[in-house]
C-alpha cells in the first residue's frame, strides 16, 4: 500500500511509439491492507485487479497473470519499485522489438541511500555487486532480476512457473532451455529500498539460499554450477578494490554475510513459496 499508486502512475506516464500499453493487471495475493482500494481509487480503465483472499506465493501469482494474457510482450514487475523515467518500458522491451530470438530482458535494480547505518552498508555492497554483475554480461543468471522483467510472447507462452521461490532464475534458466537469448538492459532502471535492519535483511537472505537450491531441481547441476560461478580474479578484484575505499563497510557486510549464511544453516528449511516480507523494504 505504501508504494502501488506511485508505481501505477509511472507506468501510465510511460510514453512510447512502438509499444501500446493494453493493460495493467495487479495481483494482490492475500492482501490484509490497503492495496485494493488504493488501486480502485486511480479510477483507470487500463487497471485490472485480481484478488485472492488466501496467499498463494509470487510464483502462483504471475503464472495466474500469464495464463490470462496474451499480448505481443508481457512486463513483471514487483510492487515496491519504481520506474526512473518515462523511457522505462523504452529501455525493457528494446532488445524484445529488435530480435526474435530474446525471450526474457532484465532491468538495472539500483537501491535507494539508506536511512540507517545498516541499510547503507547492504546499499554499499549492493553497488559492489551490481559493479561485478554487469562485468558479466550480456548474460547471466545474476542480471535477471525478479523486480522487473519483460517476456516475449512466444517465450512466456511455454512458460509454468513451479511452486519455487527463487521464479526469476527459474525463468532465466528456461529462456536459455528453451533456446531463447536473455538480454540485461542497464538503460532500464528501477529503484527500491534495502532493509534497514538486520531482522529483515535475513527474511531476504535466506530466500536467496533457499531459492538456489531448490533451483537444482528443476535444472542439470552442471548448467547451474557454470552459471552461478564467479571468476575468481574477478571477485578478488572487485572486493578488494572495495576494502579500500570502503574498509568498514567492507568488514561490517562480511560479518553479517557470513551470520546470514550461519543462521541459514541452522535453520530449519522452510519448503514453501510464501515468505514473510521485508517490511522496512515497502517504504520508498
Amino acid at each position: 500500500e505504501h508504494n502501488i499508486a506511485r508505481l501505477i502512475r509511472a507506468l501510465l506516464q510511460q510514453k512510447g511509439n512502438e509499444w501500446v500499453l493494453d493493460k495493467i493487471v495487479v495481483y494482490s495475493d492475500g492482501c490484509t491492507d490497503n492495496t485494493v482500494k488504493i488501486i480502485e481509487t486511480l479510477k483507470s480503465k487500463s487497471i485490472k485487479i485480481i484478488e485472492s483472499r488466501d496467499q498463494r506465493g509470487r510464483s502462483y501469482a504471475q503464472q495466474h497473470i500469464i495464463n490470462s494474457t496474451n499480448t505481443d510482450y508481457l512486463i513483471l514487475l514487483d510492487g515496491d519499485v519504481i520506474p526512473t523515467s518515462e523511457n522505462f518500458f523504452n529501455e525493457l522491451l528494446k532488445p524484445l522489438t529488435k530480435d526474435d530470438s530474446v525471450g526474457l530482458t532484465s532491468a538495472q535494480v539500483v537501491s535507494l541511500e539508506g536511512d540507517s547505518l545498516f541499510s547503507r552498508i547492504i546499499v554499499w555492497s549492493h553497488k559492489i555487486k551490481s559493479k561485478l554483475y554487469a562485468s558479466l554480461a550480456p548474460s547471466s543468471v545474476y542480471l535477471c532480476h525478479g523486480r522487473a522483467r519483460a517476456f516475449s510472447h512466444d517465450f512466456y507462452a511455454q512458460l509454468s512457473f513451479p511452486n519455487v521461490i527463487a521464479e526469476d532464475a527459474y525463468s532465466y534458466f528456461r529462456c536459455l532451455e528453451l533456446g531463447y537469448t536473455f538480454a540485461y538492459c542497464p538503460k532500464a532502471k528501477v529503484l527500491f529500498k534495502s532493509p534497514s535492519n538486520l531482522s529483515d535483511h535475513l527474511l531476504q537472505s535466506r530466500r536467496f539460499f533457499r531459492g538456489t537450491k531448490e533451483i537444482h531441481t528443476y535444472f542439470p547441476d552442471s548448467t547451474l554450477t557454470r552459471s552461478y560461478k564467479i571468476p575468481p580474479r574477478l571477485m578478488l578484484r572487485t572486493w578488494a578494490t572495495a576494502s579500500l575505499e570502503r574498509p568498514f563497510y567492507t568488514l561490517m557486510y562480511i560479518l553479517i554475510l557470513v551470520y546470514s549464511f550461519l543462521t541459514n544453516i541452522f535453520r530449519r528449511t522452510n519448503t514453501s513459496a510464501i515468505w514473510t516480507p521485508s517490511i522496512s523494504s515497502k517504504r520508498l
